[in-house]
């Protein structure tokens, strides 16, 4: 298929999606990926790791069954929800956000409250025969972390926004721009910053962290401790996989028993390839900035003496290579 045929297709099929106004593409991302099918790159996965299969559950299963089923299966992935299992038709998708903000926050009873009733209905989704260029376009202008690969409507993979920058990064699509990867991170338009980026302390509840990252609309907290300093740091997906997935209360735990400890931070001066090259290293979607500044700025690093200025998201290098 040509990149013009396939530009037109993805134009066409977001003009035809039913969720708010469509997505236009004028231009491909990268000649390379505007040839490289997105179910190519699933198969070489699969292929390399069989276990990296996309989890799929039934929308009337409990969110206790849906998490039963997603704790036996490896790695532990945001779970696609079919209406028939046999068909594997989607009907919505359960993400570590939907787990953290819509049952404990809402005071749902896990036994009793069905996926269908925490799920993102008729999630937007990529077919396997289009191209890794389109897919890119999707999770940017959708601001998506996940995207549900199908084919011909049954369910074919799970597509991750740190997927899509490992794969920029190894097949080195990006070093045609190394001038602008190697601009600092705080050059990122709209990027990460001081008042993006939100702390809660380590004696706090889970259940303060969950509420607090919903109130602001983040996935991550920096965690701080005595004399406010930098101890660790919380995500969505800590709630998933310390908390919903064995069962506990957000109310029962602090914020010590399930961060993670002394985290990997960098400098943001840093070039914007280091931070990607971190973030796909440590595999992780968050990585908290550090700088020049006082008890005001934010909390101290002790190891650098520095202070947390901001949090690096996955989001904020896709937006950033895709406007190169």
């Amino acid at each position: 298929m040509s990149l013009l045929r396939s530009t037109r297709l993805l134009s066409r099929r977001l003009n035809n999606s039913s969720k708010g106004s469509p997505i236009q593409r004028e231009f491909s991302f990268h000649p390379v990926l505007g040839t490289y099918k997105v179910g190519d790159f699933l198969g070489k996965r699969q292929k390399n790791d069989p276990t990296m299969v996309a989890t799929t559950i039934n929308a009337k299963q409990t969110i206790t069954e849906a998490l039963a089923k997603i704790a036996a299966e490896t790695p532990i992935r945001s779970a696609i929800l079919v209406e028939d299992e046999a068909a594997k038709k989607i009907c919505g998708i359960i993400t570590e956000r939907d787990f953290a903000r819509k049952v404990d926050l809402m005071d749902r009873d896990p036994n009793s409250t069905l996926c269908e009733d925490i799920m993102t209905p008729a999630p937007e989704t990529i077919e396997k025969s289009e191209s890794l260029d389109d897919a890119i376009t999707v999770l940017f202008k959708g601001s998506y972390r996940h995207l549900p690969v199908t084919d011909r409507e049954s369910v074919s993979g799970m597509l991750g926004i740190n997927d899509t920058l490992r794969e920029l990064f190894r097949l080195q699509v990006l070093h045609k721009h190394m001038p602008a990867m190697k601009a600092p991170l705080t050059s990122i338009p709209n990027g990460p910053s001081k008042a993006k980026t939100h702390f809660i302390s380590e004696t706090s509840s889970v259940y303060d962290a969950i509420k607090l990252m919903s109130e602001k609309d983040v996935g991550s907290l920096v965690v701080t401790g005595t004399g406010y300093t930098v101890t660790g740091i919380i995500t969505e997906r800590d709630f998933l996989v310390k908390m919903a997935l064995p069962g506990l209360s957000a109310k029962d735990k602090t914020v010590a028993d399930i961060m993670t400890k002394d985290p990997v931070c960098t400098e943001a001066t840093k070039s914007v390839i280091k931070g990607l090259e971190l973030l796909i290293g440590q595999g992780c979607r968050h990585l908290p900035l550090l700088g020049e500044g006082t008890e005001e700025d934010g909390p101290l690093h002790t190891e650098s003496g520095l202070r947390v200025v901001g949090m690096l998201s996955s989001k904020h290098i896709i937006r950033y290579v895709y406007d190169l």
